[in-house]
């Protein structure tokens, strides 16, 4: 199984959408 992989892909994910909410503004309103 590889739930290990899915979860650093997921977390990635997340991290690069907040990056870019960053960029754009939106994190300082959450």
């Amino acid at each position: 199984m590889k739930c290990l992989e899915i979860i650093n892909m997921n977390e990635l994910l997340v991290w690069k959408r907040s990056a870019l909410w960053r960029k754009k503004g939106f994190w300082k309103k959450s």
